[in-house]
């Protein structure tokens, strides 16, 4: 664990830019998404495309560089610092927990998978219900 919490300003700043790009090019993905007008045919209520792809893709991109660091293809922090915690991680959080499942079941912990997938997505739905009434309830409305 000391390791992990060992890493300079450089790798700060590696995660940073990555950060700073990928969080930039979800946004810039999101409005042409939201312009491509057939991704939203069919007169069906508003769904979040947008979103479902970039998640999709930053999952599959994610996957692609979780095979080459387990591979010891790539072996760099500061490319891993970079592209994975800095620019996927801000593209998406998703692809994050995407690969963090991944790697559990491709572990065997499947028992641990499933809790992960609950707890993220009905405990976190839940907490953001609680959030947005516990702030509803204090102003009123």
């Amino acid at each position: 664990m000391a390791d992990k919490l060992n890493i300079g300003f450089l790798d700060y700043s590696f995660i940073a830019i990555g950060g700073a790009l990928g969080a930039s090019f979800r946004f810039f993905l999101t409005i042409v998404f939201q312009n491509q007008k057939h991704l939203y045919s069919f007169e069906l209520p508003p769904f979040p495309i947008s979103t479902l792809l970039i998640n999709v893709l930053g999952s599959f991109v994610i996957g692609i560089f979780y095979f080459f660091f387990s591979k010891g293809i790539l072996a760099n922090d500061s490319i891993r610092f970079f592209a994975v915690v800095g620019f996927l991680g801000a593209f998406t959080t998703f692809s994050t927990f995407s690969l963090e499942t991944f790697v559990l079941l491709e572990k065997g912990n499947i028992s641990t998978a499933m809790l992960y997938i609950f707890l993220s997505f009905f405990v976190c739905i839940l907490s953001t219900f609680v959030g947005f009434n516990t702030i509803r309830f204090v102003y009123g409305s």
